[in-house]
């Protein structure tokens, strides 16, 4: 009887066709301002946000690898195209008075903390808020006036 032949375990390949992959993306990455918004452009059918060349600048200081992928960006926020700005807002602070929603408020360029239910400014707020509004300080004078409900529990709701 022949003997058989040595069975091979799909994890090795699978991991050399990510490799593979991610390879290939690494190289399709744009190299230039212009490459970038155009790139953007193709992919989601409209102009970069406001601020697009100053955080591609950041982005090759820091030498990040990663430019043009948004996509889960963008299906992650592709809800939201639905409201007029105003209505977002709106429902941003609506959504301030649950349990356990925090706001983070920029407003005029400086973030603070709101617990809009109890009134509690800054001192009163859960961590995750603390930690985005400390995570906005570094470029809080870029943003413009907006609020960012932030759910204080660990589930999705």
């Amino acid at each position: 009887q022949a003997p058989k032949p040595p069975i091979h375990h799909p994890i090795p390949k699978l991991m050399a066709d990510a490799r593979n992959e991610f390879d290939q993306k690494l190289k399709k990455q744009s190299k230039s301002l212009p490459e970038a918004v155009a790139e953007y452009k193709k992919r989601y059918g409209r102009n970069p946000p406001k601020g697009f060349d100053e955080w591609y600048a950041f982005a090759k200081e820091n030498n990040a690898v990663i430019i043009d992928e948004y996509d889960q960006l963008d299906r992650d926020l592709k809800p939201f195209w639905l409201f007029s700005g105003q209505e977002l807002r709106r429902r941003c602070v609506q959504v301030g008075f649950l349990p356990s929603v925090d706001l983070v408020r920029v407003e005029k360029g400086q973030t603070r903390t709101i617990d809009v239910s109890k009134g509690f400014d800054d001192s009163e707020v859960g961590a995750r808020a603390k930690g985005f509004r400390v995570m906005l300080e570094k470029f809080q004078a870029k943003l413009p006036d907006m609020d960012f409900p932030i759910n204080e529990k660990a589930e999705g709701r």
